[in-house]
């Protein structure tokens, strides 16, 4: 069923309402991630942008029977001004304070080389698939 999603969101996408995150100019931006049993959105910082991610979202639930757990969610905002978020959490109908700058317990940003942040985690990974 995640591919239903996936599917969805990259139509939203196609359709030039969902925006996604624009990473570089040569590729096309990024709009959704499957991660195990993570699933990445991203989008502008926007009212317009949050409606869109969160009428996609219902229709998903709608169509699946499954819901999404809200108070698990998180919201990673890069250069967005504090009104902006309040109002993305009010159209997606989150408390605010799920803000984290942390993915994974890996820091978004901190000055040790990513390598050393990512050992930990990949290493635990690995554990897991060999055990």
């Amino acid at each position: 069923m995640v591919e239903v999603l996936g599917r969805m969101i990259s139509k939203k996408g196609d359709e030039g309402v969902w925006k996604g995150a624009k990473i570089t100019n040569n590729v096309e931006p990024l709009t959704h991630l499957k991660f195990v049993d993570d699933t990445f959105l991203s989008g502008e910082a926007s009212g317009r942008e949050a409606r869109v991610i969160k009428q996609t979202l219902d229709d998903y639930e709608q169509a699946s029977g499954k819901k999404f757990n809200w108070h698990k969610s998180e919201i990673f905002f890069f250069n967005t001004d504090l009104e902006k978020q309040r109002e993305i959490y009010r159209v997606l109908g989150m408390r605010t304070g799920n803000m984290s700058d942390k993915y994974l317990g890996i820091p978004f940003f901190g000055g040790a080389r990513k390598s050393n942040l990512w050992k930990g985690f990949i290493d635990s990974c690995l554990n897991k698939m060999d055990g």
